[in-house]
């Protein structure tokens, strides 16, 4: 079995239970009990259900981090626990995606419209101006003469030139769109997952790699230690700055200790199958 994500439930909180009760909030004490025993069933419930199964079946359980790792095997119990990054593309494949036939630059779709909006494209001044005063506002009425003429019709932040909207991407196209970028950026939330299938993608095309601080990747940073440039999360000065700032890492001398290989010997290892020689296992594993 392959998590990936582990999610974790906290103990319930009786004390606010009974309190939302004594204040007569029936539906809010209704929700709170819900809610935890929906988390409690995707948690401690599927591990139990799995601890169960390992007592008859050779049932192994796989992992993307160190973190979920510990978890699996000390808070919940379980056996055969291995860990292993995502890994997607083998050392031939990313050299297939190469981008030197590739057109940099090129705008392919028109896309979303709040997008446009954040990156005031094909907005002037005075159309931001009218927009912000509202409906009822008076009429604006502005004499554009030669010196003004670039304020008006051009807004100082518009981004037209440089954003490229790509489209809809096959799986093949969308890696060699990676590829040929300056800088791959994860500006991702916080949101409980334990994997992400393009930040593996983008190390192992040897791309310069910049994401949010996360859990997520903080954890696949312990995979690939000295490859990724972090900022915090939401701050985008902050990632302003890294961008504009020299690489911390040199890809060059970047050397993916876990790969496609050592992922395909760690699911042979937790299927009971004997890694080939030639192909040892280099992640951590706990078999408890």
């Amino acid at each position: 079995m392959t998590f990936h994500s582990v999610i974790g439930a906290e103990a319930f909180d009786f004390a606010e239970f009974f309190r939302e009760i004594s204040r007569l909030n029936f539906a809010k004490a209704i929700t709170m009990r819900a809610s935890y025993m929906r988390a409690n069933r995707l948690s401690a419930g599927i591990a139990v259900r799995v601890r169960r199964a390992q007592r008859f079946k050779p049932v192994a359980v796989i992992v993307h981090t160190r973190r979920d790792l510990w978890h699996m095997t000390y808070v919940h119990g379980l056996r055969n626990v291995y860990d292993h990054p995502l890994s997607f593309l083998s050392a031939r494949e990313a050299q297939d995606v190469h981008p030197n036939e590739i057109k940099q630059n090129q705008q392919i779709d028109p896309v979303v419209s709040f997008l446009f909006d954040a990156g005031y494209i094909d907005t002037s001044v005075a159309e931001r101006t009218k927009s912000n005063l509202g409906a009822s506002a008076p009429l604006l009425s502005v004499a554009v003469d030669g010196s003004m003429r670039d304020l008006l019709i051009e807004h100082p932040k518009d981004l037209s030139s440089r954003i490229h909207f790509l489209g809809s991407q096959s799986d093949a196209d969308f890696v060699a769109g990676m590829a040929i970028c300056d800088v791959v950026v994860f500006p991702y939330l916080e949101v409980g997952q334990s994997s992400s299938g393009p930040i593996s993608q983008s190390l192992e095309l040897g791309c310069r790699v910049i994401a949010s601080r996360t859990h997520t990747f903080l954890q696949f940073a312990r995979y690939h230690p000295n490859a990724i440039e972090f900022f915090d999360i939401g701050n985008h000065l902050e990632l302003a700055g890294k961008i504009l700032a020299r690489p911390q890492f040199d890809t060059r001398e970047r050397l993916l200790s876990f790969t496609v290989e050592t992922n395909k010997a760690t699911y042979l290892a937790a299927n009971g199958d004997e890694p080939r020689a030639d192909k040892p296992i280099v992640g951590s594993l706990v078999k408890a």
